[in-house]
């Protein structure tokens, strides 16, 4: 029988440690406070602030969303004002944490932003220093949002990563690279796959966990995996189809095929959020 990796419980759980962990700054006096910049207007992106808005508030936490967008602005204004609003956060001891929202416009250089961003404040953990923490060794702190949560439920759903063979498809610098960065500071076997590698179903057919961040909706069917129910799969993946949201993972065929596997939506999704809320309280307790 296939295990559904919901995440409800273990969210509920770990953002209650994250509300006494608030708790215990506000009764020195000290409100957290986070700071999201968004440029532009992305649908998708304005409805995944107002979900980190709601969990932040309802954490006690102040919450705040900087909007860089003017149709009448070249997008050369749009990057000074960005940067000059990063840097005003960076000296406003006010804020506590800050992130940028994204997709940036394509010409925006995304590591240029993010390490404008203070390393004390970066609650994403994409500034450079912070990442480089990560490549040598350190998980349990300061970590990506996504691949963080990812190892928050393995771990809590006692799934062995250590010595385990890992495929994880999509080589992005948000999700995949770091992901396998960690996974290998697990101990794991990681395998890195991305829109190049030949003969995908050989990778993961042949790993033990296959995490997946393509983005493409249903891509990755029954023909991809072993039927022996002893594959675990994480699925990263979101994407609307005629109203109805899914992964990267033909879901509804897999049941019965795999041993565990993430429902989307209901799996990863609130544990990156929950991820960013640790983080902040991570950051508060540096200083």
């Amino acid at each position: 029988m296939t295990e559904i990796l919901a995440s409800k419980n273990l969210v509920a759980t770990r953002l209650a440690e994250v509300a006494e962990g608030i708790l215990v700054h506000k009764k020195r006096g000290i409100t957290p406070k986070m700071r999201v910049f968004l440029v532009g207007a992305n649908p998708a992106s304005l409805v995944y602030i107002g979900h980190k808005e709601r969990k932040a508030k309802s954490l006690g936490i102040d919450f705040e969303l900087v909007q860089l967008n003017d149709d009448n602005a070249s997008e050369a204004e749009l990057e000074k004002r960005l940067e000059k609003a990063i840097i005003d956060t960076n000296h406003d001891d006010s804020i506590h944490g800050t992130f940028i929202q994204l997709p940036l416009p394509k010409s925006f250089s995304r590591q240029k932003f993010f390490n404008l961003i203070d390393p004390k404040k970066d609650l994403d953990c994409f500034h450079s220093l912070n990442i480089g923490k990560v490549y040598f060794g350190n998980n349990d702190l300061l970590a990506p949002c996504t691949p963080k949560g990812i190892l928050t439920l393995l771990k809590d759903s006692k799934i062995e990563m250590h010595g385990k063979k890992i495929t994880v498809i999509g080589r992005s610098h948000i999700v995949g690279r770091p992901m396998a960065m960690m996974l290998n500071n697990e101990n794991a076997t990681v395998n890195l796959c991305h829109r190049y590698t030949k003969n995908l179903s050989e990778h993961t057919k042949n790993a033990d966990i296959i995490i997946s961040a393509v983005g493409k909706p249903r891509f990755l069917t029954a023909e991809y995996f072993r039927d022996d129910q002893s594959q675990v799969l994480v699925d990263i993946g979101i994407t609307k189809v005629d109203g109805k949201i899914c992964g990267d993972m033909d879901y509804d065929n897999l049941i019965g095929k795999v041993k565990a596997i993430t429902p989307v939506p209901g799996g990863v999704g609130p544990l990156t959020v929950l991820s960013l809320m640790e983080n902040l309280v991570t950051l508060l307790n540096m200083d």
